[in-house]
């Protein structure tokens, strides 16, 4: 992927649909059950950063849980728009950054949030970095909430589809899906990971009982029937789908940082 076909692509998105809650994500309702789910998982007295946080839909959420949150994304566009939108609140700013090289100093936060961002990252290289940086922001024993899209998520989620004639999910072309093997082995060293959320009763309802029911229609990301299924995954998130290994597939990760020195992580 070429990174500045990237930043095009998003800059356009800013420009174009940028006051919309559904700009980063077309499937709303998703988003809303993911945004439920973190918020269970933020206290009263942390301080946070939201990277990749495009409009600041997500960002105005959180803001309501926390003592102090801070959206950062490379795109100034989506900055400018979020500081119109959320103006007002003392616990709640934007800045232009990118995660590829954080300015804020290290150990700040209690906890950092990354929807979908690194995987907009074009190489596993800048993937890795931005992880670095999100650990070294972290304070000791503070929480990277991880929500990200794996290559073995979406793969056993297109296996079931397929055993119902549904067609595989096709992959945005400006994503870099993570390989949770090289993930998890390249994340031992530095977070000790405290709680997986994989969405499986958002990817079965939505993905596959949603496209079965309209089939041969395609389904709308808008329609009632995700509406259902996100009041659901909220009370229900992870009922679960076992792949043909045992494991559980398709979410997001909350990660300790390990209270390990600088000198030895």
């Amino acid at each position: 992927m070429d990174k500045e076909r990237v930043r095009n692509y998003w800059t356009k998105k800013a420009i174009e649909v940028g006051y919309d809650p559904r700009s980063s994500m077309k499937d709303h309702e998703f988003r809303e059950s993911e945004i439920e789910i973190i918020k269970g998982y933020l206290q009263k007295e942390d301080e946070v950063l939201d990277v990749g946080c495009g409009n600041g839909f997500s960002t105005n959420e959180y803001s309501n849980h926390v003592k102090k949150i801070i959206g950062i994304d490379y795109i100034k566009e989506f900055i400018d728009i979020a500081k119109k939108l959320y103006q007002g609140k003392n616990n709640l700013s934007f800045e232009e950054g990118d995660v590829l090289n954080i300015k804020f100093k290290e150990d700040s936060f209690d906890k950092v949030i990354s929807e979908r961002c690194i995987i907009n990252l074009t190489t596993w290289e800048d993937q890795k970095t931005a992880i670095k940086n999100i650990y070294n922001v972290l304070k000791p024993n503070g929480i990277f909430i991880m929500a990200e899209v794996s290559v073995q998520g979406m793969r056993e989620l297109d296996k079931m589809r397929s055993q119902f004639s549904i067609e595989p999910m096709s992959p945005h072309w400006h994503n870099l899906y993570l390989d949770e093997e090289k993930l998890n082995e390249f994340l031992k060293p530095l977070f000790k990971t405290e709680k997986i959320n994989r969405f499986t009763t958002y990817a079965l309802l939505s993905k596959i009982f949603h496209s079965l029911y309209v089939k041969p229609d395609s389904p709308q990301f808008g329609a009632k029937f995700n509406k259902i299924a996100r009041d659901i995954t909220i009370k229900y998130p992870n009922l679960v789908l076992e792949t043909s290994d045992g494991d559980k597939k398709v979410g997001f990760r909350i990660r300790h940082r390990s209270n390990t020195s600088k000198e030895t992580r």
